[in-house]
C-alpha cells in the first residue's frame, strides 16, 4: 500500500509537470470589453478583474463657479462594504497637479456607495482631474477589489 501511494504521487507529479500550459499577452487594444472602465473623459482604463465589484462610475462636472465629483460603486450581491477615497486636483501651467480638496475614509457597509461632494470656486479655462481609490470588501470582510479611476476635465 505504501508503495502504491508513492506511485501514485510519483504519476501525478509527473502528468502536472509535462502538461503545456498557455499564456497569453495581450497587445494594445486587444482588452476585453468587460475589463474596461469607461471614463468620463472619453478615455479607457484599464483595469483588473474584479471578484466583488460589478461597477465603477466616476463623474466631474460643473454647476456654475461649483465643481460636482460623483462617484458610483456597485459591489456584487455578496460584497459586504466599500471604502472610498477621492482627490480633486487642478492643472498647473508646467503640467503638474495641485490638490484643490479631499475626501478620504468615505466607507460603507452596503453593496453599494454612491457619493456627491462640492468644491467651489472653479474656473473656466482650467483643467480638472477627479482622481477615486477605493476597496470593494469580500463577504468574509477581507477586502479583494482594488480599485481606482480618474476623470480629467478641461472647463
Amino acid at each position: 500500500m505504501k508503495h502504491l501511494r508513492k506511485l501514485i504521487a510519483f504519476v501525478l507529479i509527473l502528468v502536472f509537470s509535462l502538461t503545456p500550459v498557455q499564456a497569453f499577452a495581450m497587445g494594445s487594444g486587444e482588452v476585453p470589453e468587460a475589463e474596461v472602465l469607461h471614463l468620463e473623459s472619453g478615455r479607457a482604463a484599464v483595469m483588473p478583474r474584479w471578484s466583488y465589484t460589478a461597477q465603477v462610475i466616476l463623474n466631474l462636472s460643473f454647476s456654475g463657479s461649483t465643481a460636482v465629483c460623483e462617484l458610483g460603486v456597485t459591489g456584487s450581491t455578496t460584497s459586504s462594504g466599500i471604502k472610498a477615497n477621492l482627490w480633486l486636483y487642478q492643472k498647473n501651467d508646467n503640467g503638474s497637479w495641485t490638490v484643490l480638496n479631499s475626501w478620504k475614509n468615505i466607507t460603507t457597509t452596503n453593496p453599494y456607495l454612491d457619493i456627491v461632494r462640492y468644491y467651489n470656486p472653479v474656473y473656466y479655462g482650467e483643467t480638472y482631474k477627479l482622481y477615486f481609490t477605493g476597496k470593494c470588501y469580500g463577504p468574509n470582510g477581507v477586502y479583494y477589489d482594488a480599485l481606482a479611476a480618474d476623470s480629467i476635465v478641461t472647463r
